[in-house]
């Protein structure tokens, strides 16, 4: 579990940061799959680790104002599921049973997985700070 939401924040998006974010540049146009693989062998071999957004920039594959907007686009659209999955909290099974419990009984997400078993209280309040802390502008 994290220490802080902070840290969590940044944990996240250093474990998401590269492939799933470099798809979701793929899937809105902003670059291409070559333009991506290239930059992903170029991050790989730097001594110093630059974000792949940052990269592609640097490479002049992705325009600055374009990655901007993309990462605000991309971060807005995290779901709490996804958040407790990449945290390690739940698994996917465990994440489809939940969503329908919470149809069936019409309850929230966090309180279905808390039904369930599969999360604690003080882990769904966790990741709904990590979620707003994504949501808000980085300055």
């Amino acid at each position: 579990m994290f220490k802080s939401s902070q840290e969590a924040r940044e944990n996240f998006l250093a474990e998401i940061g590269a492939g799933y974010f470099g798809e979701y540049l793929i899937s809105q146009g902003l670059v291409t799959r070559d333009q991506l693989e290239r930059g992903l062998t170029k991050q790989r071999g730097l001594s110093a680790h630059l974000k792949i957004g940052e990269l592609l920039v640097k490479e002049g594959s992705l325009d600055a104002r374009a990655l901007v907007q993309a990462l605000r686009q991309y971060k807005a659209g995290l779901r709490i599921g996804e958040l407790l999955i990449h945290q390690g909290d739940i698994g996917f099974i465990q994440l489809l049973e939940a969503l329908d419990y919470q149809q069936l009984h019409g309850v929230q997400l966090g309180e279905a997985l808390i039904r369930l078993g599969y999360c604690r209280l003080d882990q769904i309040s966790e990741v709904i700070e990590l979620q707003a802390s994504l949501n808000e502008p980085q300055s």
